[in-house]
């Protein structure tokens, strides 16, 4: 999957919080996230409103992202109710003031950008590299 296939595929599934997301899907939609976040920052400094587009960029993109999330966990055999250790471990720096538990986020990080999914069907549905959606031409 290519970069333009992972960020149509996300948008198209934005309010799909079931089945699989591959690896590339959610590597590759968080680093179009990163791009036009920082053109948006980097062109707010001369255009202001660019900062509002940006935010409404933002707003957008976040449920697509909280799709993608959760079906990149179902990938990796887990359930998608793992995504609230997201919300948690900043409560728990803030509120203990220990910011040991930041390295609550790297096995996180690791389920969601480097661990591989599960080659076979498992729970929550077919290897997504194997499914119908591969080799699909998204208009290139």
């Amino acid at each position: 999957m290519n970069m333009l296939q992972a960020v149509v595929s996300c948008f198209r599934n934005s309010f799909n919080f079931t089945g699989r997301a591959s690896r590339s899907e959610n590597n590759y939609f968080a680093l179009f996230i990163f791009i036009v976040s920082i053109t948006f920052d980097i062109t707010s400094e001369i255009v202001p409103p660019m900062m509002t587009l940006g935010n409404i960029f933002r707003l957008l993109a976040a449920l697509p992202s909280v799709s993608l999330i959760i079906r990149r966990l179902h990938d990796t055999n887990m359930s998608g109710w793992n995504y609230l250790w997201i919300f948690i471990v900043p409560f728990l720096v803030f509120f203990t003031k220990n910011t040991f538990f930041l390295v609550g986020w790297l096995p996180y990080i690791y389920w969601l950008c480097f661990k591989a999914g599960d080659n076979r069907t498992n729970q929550y549905g077919p290897n997504p590299l194997q499914g119908s959606n591969v080799g699909i031409n998204y208009g290139e």
